[in-house]
């Protein structure tokens, strides 16, 4: 166990302080955005709503480029483009079978956290909206209302849509399973062209909000990516001979 335990710190090790420097400079250019767009849209007596705000500030643009960077973050961990992150890994005497599960948990808990910081955020520029217009004009369910007014919003948090959290979690899955798969292929000189698809299908269902179409069919495909990933990771149809 402990072996196993040293391969998922390893991942964990190479990628939190990127991830943490990613989340905090994701942070800042949405906030500077979002109070960019308050000043410009708002007049003394005439305030915008809140998920109008989040929308014409283009939040949605930040989160797709963050999420990008942070899929190439996790896919450069266990890559061999500078062969040290192999030679490690192959000293430990793992197969490489268990070597993907430990990097497949690790890259679902980054997305995972990433998920989550985006709601943080999010509802922080929320909290700076309120405390920025006078009382009269908002009630206690504002802020709940503008999840199901933006497409966005709605996709990030869907607070009753169970399909819309069903789907976002498989997602989390499925870019935890082709972020995982594309260095165990690397290393093999081949390409896991399942992440790449995987990417957009995010970024597209994040951007089209309640869409059936980008509910159930794509999280179908999340599924099918998960199971031939981890099909072709145990059966060790691309395994090197072990050192």
């Amino acid at each position: 166990m402990k072996k196993y335990l040293s391969v998922f710190m390893i991942y964990i090790r190479s990628s939190i302080y990127k991830f943490i420097l990613l989340m905090t400079a994701m942070a800042a250019v949405q906030t500077v955005l979002f109070l960019r767009t308050w000043e410009k849209i708002n007049m003394p007596h005439k305030f915008a709503g809140v998920e109008e705000t989040l929308q014409e500030s283009g939040l949605f643009i930040v989160f797709g480029v963050a999420f990008v960077l942070l899929t190439a973050i996790l896919c450069y961990a266990g890559s061999e483009f500078s062969g040290k992150q192999g030679y490690t890994l192959r000293r430990l005497r793992i197969k490489e079978k268990k070597v993907y599960l430990m990097q497949f948990s690790a890259n679902t808990m980054f997305y995972a956290m990433f998920w989550f910081c985006e709601i943080v955020i999010i509802r922080v520029l929320m909290q700076l909206y309120l405390s920025d217009v006078p009382e009269k004009i908002y009630t206690n369910q504002m802020l709940m209302l503008s999840f199901y007014r933006n497409d966005f919003l709605g996709a990030l948090l869907p607070l009753s849509d169970t399909v819309n959290l069903v789907r976002n979690i498989i997602w989390v899955l499925a870019m935890g399973a082709s972020s995982a798969l594309f260095p165990y292929m690397q290393r093999r000189g081949k390409i896991a062209f399942s992440l790449v698809i995987m990417t957009a299908i995010v970024l597209v269902g994040f951007a089209s909000g309640d869409d059936a179409g980008t509910k159930v069919l794509p999280a179908v495909w999340a599924v099918l990516v998960i199971i031939s990933s981890l099909w072709r990771t145990m059966r060790g149809d691309y395994d090197e001979k072990e050192a």
